[in-house]
């Protein structure tokens, strides 16, 4: 059942979550750009969950799903920040942190500014710095209308229409950049990737195998998965990978 946080008695801006309670340490599902709480991840992890009596929490960042905001005027400040009132509002305990995508990029941040509330981290196509690579890919012509207009649209593969990207989305990513500083991360780390994702290039996983600072730390790469990483057999392997940094940390 959605229930919701709302910032003040006289803010319009709210959080929309679901949250089962059970065993520690929980799980925390953080989904991927223009994805949300309903996702295929996100559900398959709520049964695992139901299943096992694990605590278990899927929410929609600002922007995204049943959660105030549009998209459009919403960046990753405001995606992260729907994690950090998540953790402080519903008092979480030290979690394992399961993020696809965009939720990658969140998560390994997280787990770095608050070490001791993360009990593990599982990356799916972890989308880290995914902000810098859209505005290395634009044409000519799309660096002028980012400047004019303040906004680029471009193609989607995963619904009709295309992608709204501000100019402020790729400027406050810079802010969240992992790949330019030293971090240390003393969680497990797990880095889920397919060998097929044509949106995040499997490089990204290597490159965070090879950047950050861990004394547990692995990389699994999926033959024949992309980046929807969805089906049966996928979803057995998040679980797997779960539960095996589950006692650990």
């Amino acid at each position: 059942m959605t229930s919701y946080i709302t910032l003040s008695e006289t803010s319009k801006s709210y959080l929309a979550y679901d949250k089962l309670e059970g065993t520690e340490p929980g799980i925390v599902f953080l989904p991927g750009l223009k994805s949300d709480m309903e996702g295929t991840k996100a559900m398959a992890l709520k049964a695992y969950c139901e299943e096992k009596g694990r605590t278990f929490l899927r929410f929609d960042y600002f922007g995204h799903g049943k959660s105030s905001g549009k998209f459009e005027e919403t960046t990753i400040k405001d995606w992260y920040s729907s994690l950090v009132i998540m953790f402080k509002e519903l008092g979480l305990e030290p979690q394992i942190l399961v993020g696809s995508s965009l939720g990658g990029w969140i998560g390994l941040h997280y787990a770095y500014e608050h070490p001791d509330m993360v009990h593990g981290f599982v990356g799916i196509a972890s989308a880290v710095q995914f902000t810098d690579e859209i505005y290395e890919g634009l044409s000519d012509s799309e660096r002028v209308d980012l400047s004019r207009k303040g906004y680029v649209e471009l193609p989607s593969d995963y619904e009709d229409g295309a992608y709204y990207i501000s100019a402020q989305l790729l400027e406050d990513g810079k802010q969240f950049r992992l790949f330019d500083k030293e971090v240390n991360y003393q969680c497990p780390i797990r880095l889920l990737h397919g060998l097929d994702d044509v949106d995040v290039s499997p490089s990204v996983s290597r490159k965070i195998l090879n950047h950050v600072n861990s004394d547990d730390i692995a990389m699994k790469l999926v033959e024949g998965a992309d980046h929807r990483f969805s089906d049966d057999y996928c979803l057995k392997l998040i679980i797997e990978t779960i539960e095996s940094i589950s006692s650990t940390g």
